[in-house]
Formats: structure tokens, sequence, C-alpha cells
């Protein structure tokens, strides 16, 4: 089992205004998936999840393990990812959140 690794995540402001910049997404009944091909040779992700569309931090926590989990296990091009998550999320259960991640990482791989 392979760890989630610090060089597979966006953590500054200026990689995920890049995402945004490019304005290439593709948009799902609970998330969109905004991307930017990198030079790096591997995909790395970053997630937005608001207060306003989960309330509170143990759901923001557990929809992104869930995200981070489908991303680790899926093969996909040398991307940017940005999930962001809609408020559309809380009538969702995490079978169904993770079955329709998988299936939106397929529209990635090589």
């Amino acid at each position: 089992m392979s760890v989630f690794q610090k060089y597979s995540k966006l953590l500054s402001q200026k990689d995920f205004s890049r995402v945004f910049e490019s304005k290439k997404l593709k948009r799902y009944d609970v998330f969109t998936i905004f991307y930017r091909q990198n030079s790096l040779g591997y995909p790395r992700i970053g997630l937005a999840v608001s207060k306003k569309n989960v309330a509170t931090a143990v759901c923001r926590n557990k929809i992104k393990r869930i995200v981070r989990e489908s991303f680790r296990h899926s093969t996909i091009m040398a991307n940017d990812y940005v999930v962001v998550v809609s408020y559309k999320i809380k009538y969702h259960n995490k079978k169904e959140f993770r079955s329709r991640l998988d299936y939106a990482w397929l529209k990635f791989e090589n």
C-alpha cells in the first residue's frame, strides 16, 4: 500500500490559480474537475471543499480522504487536477461518491 505523497499535492495558491485559469474542466453532478497539463511527469491534485457546501469539518475531511484515495488508485495522465465539490454531495453516500470519482478518473487515463 503506497502512501499519498506530498509531491502529489497542489500546495500553493499559485498552482491552484494556474489550474483554474486554464479553464479546462469536466463537470459531474456532485463535483467538477479542473485540469491543466504539467511537465513534471506525474499527476498532482488539489481539493476545494468549502464550508458553504459541506458544513462540518468531519464531513469535509471524509470527502478529502475519499478523493485522495480514489486519485491514488487511478492511473491518470500527468496533469494538475483540482476537484471542487458541489453542495449536492450531501445527497450522496460514500460509495456512490467514490464510484463516481473512479468513473471520472477513467476519462483522464493514458
